[in-house]
């Protein structure tokens, strides 16, 4: 195939390590591969980074594996290298690899014939402006859920609150609650309901 890009590398990720394949043109016109084995802490993630610029490596590829490919991604972004990540299905689907290729070696021929398409990774900011919309949207479900079991608890242990009062996780529901674990009397939880009650009227009457 043609070449389009001279050097390139690629990168397969795993949890406590990666493995780098650098693929290089040569001015006879030969290629080189070169396969090295790095760890995933900052020091090594340091150190891939100082081989790939020895290398002189125009594009780097790697495998999006879970979220283990982030800090790798950064690292190079940091080192001033061009990362591309692709979807490990995708790369996979190409014809022709070899059964006893290494995935490193694959990813890097693939980028050095042009034939990976690059996934979207968000900009930093946009980054952690989805984490916390995300993480929002999990505490309100997670909310939620926790109002649907005190619902159901109250009514698996025969106290009908929610026919008192419409909402129970309101103020006066949860007075009432507390009262409840407090073991009051029932009269004296009785006395909130009329007490909400007669407050809500209250403000019925001065928004009229």
């Amino acid at each position: 195939m043609q070449t389009i890009v001279k050097n390139c590398a690629g990168i397969d990720v795993h949890k406590m390590m990666v493995m780098v394949a650098v693929r290089k043109e040569m001015p006879e016109g030969d290629t080189q591969v070169l396969t090295r084995e790095f760890g995933t802490f900052r020091k090594d993630r340091e150190l891939m980074c100082q081989f790939l610029q020895q290398h002189q490596i125009d594009l780097v590829v790697v495998e999006s594996t879970g979220v283990y490919w982030k800090s790798i991604y950064a690292s190079i972004i940091g080192f001033g290298l061009t990362p591309r990540v692709v979807n490990a299905r995708h790369v996979k689907n190409v014809p022709g690899r070899k059964t006893d290729t290494l995935d490193s070696q694959w990813l890097a021929q693939l980028a050095h014939c042009g034939l990976v398409r690059p996934s979207f990774v968000p900009h930093p900011d946009q980054e952690q402006l989805r984490l916390l919309t995300r993480r929002r949207d999990t505490v309100v479900k997670q909310i939620a859920t926790e109002m649907n079991r005190l619902h159901k608890t109250l009514d698996d242990s025969g106290i009908r609150l929610g026919g008192l009062i419409s909402d129970i996780n309101g103020k006066s529901g949860q007075r009432m609650i507390n009262a409840l674990i407090d073991g009051e009397s029932l009269q004296d939880i009785r006395s909130l309901v009329y007490k909400g009650y007669a407050i809500k009227d209250r403000a019925n009457e001065e928004s009229s």
